[in-house]
């Protein structure tokens, strides 16, 4: 839901809620055989019901004039989680809050050439697979176990973004350069035992940087009536 007021010279706050919700129901049975008979495994059977409820209010403020405009607001994230693990007798309840800023800018060079920056940040929380301490060994080679401890990560993200092109020349440039930091990532840490059996478990790693940037220069050669793209 969404809702824009004019505020008069070309000014505009909107307020905006988005709920969203994921359910998932899993029925996983590990039999061992023993005397001929199929006897439930209680420590590797896994069944579950989980809920993820998201709630997110949050406002923008925007500006448009003739070269430019730019955008900036936030919102609250509240996320539940609501689980109960059948074959554990055990519940999960955990909730997630954080505060996401965004921000965005464009300026027009020209009608052909514009340059845009954008930042955005992100929430990602565990899912309750990754949150429970149960052994998942159906590849005896590969075996994964959730992690109860686990902390949601807060990503920030900033990206430039350049393009300019001549209609007269058919010469085009694009730059495109992305900055990604996340707070408390979730990966998979892999060990190796001596009988060369693979243990994946999630953790969450302190600080993890990505940084991405891409260039692509078009011209013509009008003798040969050919483009090239370096």
């Amino acid at each position: 839901f969404s809702y824009t007021e004019p505020l008069g010279g070309r000014k505009y706050l909107e307020g905006n809620y988005n709920i969203r919700t994921n359910r998932n129901q899993v029925d996983r049975e590990v039999y061992d055989e023993k005397n001929g008979q199929q006897i439930v495994n209680e420590q590797l059977t896994n069944k579950y019901n989980s809920v993820y409820i998201y709630n997110r209010p949050g406002f923008n403020l925007r500006v448009n004039r003739q070269q430019y405009n730019f955008a900036f607001g936030a919102s609250w994230q509240n996320t539940r989680l609501q689980g109960d693990l059948i074959s554990q007798n055990e519940t999960i309840d955990r909730t997630f809050e954080n505060i996401l800023p965004t921000a965005r800018f464009n300026y027009d060079f020209s009608n052909f050439k514009h340059v845009r920056l954008d930042y955005e940040t992100a929430m990602q929380e565990p899912g309750i697979q990754q949150l429970q301490p149960v052994v998942d060994n159906s590849d005896p080679l590969n075996i994964y176990m959730g992690n109860p401890g686990l902390e949601p990560s807060y990503q920030h993200r900033v990206s430039v973004n350049f393009t300019t092109f001549d209609p007269a020349k058919f010469i085009s440039f694009f730059a495109f350069l992305t900055g990604t930091y996340t707070l408390n990532s979730i990966v998979n840490s892999q060990s190796v035992n001596e009988n060369l059996v693979r243990l994946t478990i999630p953790v969450n790693v302190k600080d993890n940087a990505i940084l991405n940037a891409n260039m692509s220069f078009g011209f013509p050669i009008k003798k040969i009536n050919s483009r090239f793209h370096v």
